[in-house]
């Protein structure tokens, strides 16, 4: 469940992702009252089978929703849960159209599970930005000039030119009214694509190397959205220091 908004006395619309048909709207009459439908309620990041029929236009009718593991530890922790609410919101943000995409649900669905039974991370969120983007044919160019698509010589530079209103590092053929960006947090978000162990690899960068990498990546999520991501005020409540890396608030 990407997101839940209260209608009328009772009712609940949603923003589902689903294996079959992608994301999809719908509506979940007598949502807020009935314990036979929806035992284990309906929340942000609960993962679960989904009984749907169709309803009017495009908006599906929610008739039963089984919860699959046990997603009370999102709500018995707010880090948890501003991390797992970002993560639907920039997956409802990003994710268009109702062609199912296997290999996107599954990055949202494998995120939400490390999140539920494993302790909050920055790099999770780090991942889900960068990796969802490049499934979806939207991450920056970070090895190759976006524009011409020279291979850019990043051991030879401490700093490379970057836009993302253009696709990402430039070459220096290209790079007229771009910002510099260290070589290292360009090399640190290349890597963070294909890493096996994300945790261990975030941990091993410094702190203005995890913040640099951080300041990308929701620069990079900003520029494919329209508004700004409200799950990110979340964070601003844990009272991390203002400089804090897992704090997608701070940008």
């Amino acid at each position: 469940m990407l997101r839940v908004r209260p209608v009328r006395e009772s009712d609940l619309m949603l923003v589902l992702l689903t294996r079959e048909r992608g994301r999809i709207d719908a509506v979940a009459r007598g949502a807020r009252r009935s314990r036979r439908r929806f035992p284990g309620g309906l929340a942000v990041g609960q993962r679960g089978v989904a009984t749907l029929a169709s309803g009017r236009g495009d908006v599906w009718r929610l008739d039963e929703f089984e919860c699959e593991g046990d997603h009370g530890a999102i709500g018995r922790d707010l880090e948890r849960f501003a991390y797992v609410a970002y993560v639907c919101e920039v997956a409802e943000a990003l994710i268009s159209g109702t062609e199912p995409d296997d290999r996107a649900f599954a990055l949202i669905d494998d995120a939400i599970r490390e999140l539920v039974d494993d302790r909050p991370h920055p790099a999770v969120l780090r991942s889900v930005e960068l990796r969802l983007l490049d499934t979806l044919g939207l991450a920056p160019a970070l090895t190759t000039c976006a524009v011409c698509r020279t291979a850019l010589p990043l051991s030879a530079v401490s700093e490379v030119a970057f836009d993302h209103r253009r696709g990402g590092a430039l070459c220096r053929l290209h790079a007229a009214g771009a910002r510099p960006v260290d070589t290292a947090t360009i090399e640190a978000a290349a890597q963070l694509l294909v890493v096996d162990r994300p945790r261990a690899f975030v941990d091993g960068l410094s702190r203005p190397e995890r913040r640099s990498v951080r300041d990308l990546c929701l620069a990079a999520i900003h520029h494919h959205v329209a508004r700004p991501l409200r799950s990110a005020g979340f964070f601003a409540s844990l009272a991390l220091p203002p400089d804090d890396p897992r704090s997608p608030s701070q940008s």
